[in-house]
């Protein structure tokens, strides 16, 4: 799929917290303005679902932020966007607990290259409170992701029915997009990244 092109004075802004997007025209060759965008804030860890007509553009916008289009977008911030349509035929082998144990790995080797980047930034002597402070929240984010087990992905299986279903041994290739969609939810949701 085509990435939006992006156009815009200004960078990102990342604090730790928030991921502040800069005021854009959004479009592509044969529609250069599929719209303007102001100045947005964006908190980390919540959850963004975008509103409006067919053809506005929301799709658009979140495959933008997602792929990083977006001048001075952190390398390290991890996006996740979950639309109806995408297929992920690399992981269509694995079961649906290995499709979820499979994103948090990926999730945790991102924290892992995020923080030996910081520690070489606090070697340096650069703003050793910031740096701490954005360390913590990697361990901590670290921790909370090597605590989940097994059993609680299986948990959350269960609770969308694929125990029911007698689905928790069938290889996502061969699950509906219905169930392939749940699978994506709950990988996303445990793998924590910054923005969903």
């Amino acid at each position: 799929m085509q990435l939006p092109e992006i156009t815009c004075q200004d960078c990102c802004i990342y604090n730790g917290k928030q991921l502040k997007l800069p005021s854009a025209t959004i479009g592509y060759l044969d529609q250069p303005i599929l719209f303007e965008m102001e100045k947005c804030t964006l908190e980390t860890e919540w959850i963004y679902g975008l509103i409006g007509p067919n053809g506005s553009g929301k799709s658009s916008l979140a495959r933008a932020i997602t792929a990083k289009a977006f001048p001075g977008f952190p390398d390290h911030f991890t996006t996740v966007y979950l639309d109806c349509c995408s297929t992920e035929t690399a992981s269509e082998g694995l079961m649906p607990c290995d499709y979820i144990i499979e994103g948090i790995q990926t999730r945790l080797k991102q924290i892992k290259r995020h923080q030996e980047e910081l520690e070489l930034r606090l070697e340096e002597e650069e703003d050793m409170e910031e740096i701490t402070s954005k360390l913590a929240a990697l361990y901590e984010q670290e921790d909370e992701l090597t605590t989940s087990t097994t059993e609680e992905i299986q948990q959350s299986l269960r609770e969308l029915e694929f125990e029911q279903a007698n689905l928790l041994n069938t290889t996502l290739g061969q699950l509906s997009s219905g169930w392939k969609y749940k699978c994506r939810v709950i990988r996303a949701l445990l793998a924590h990244p910054d923005l969903l």
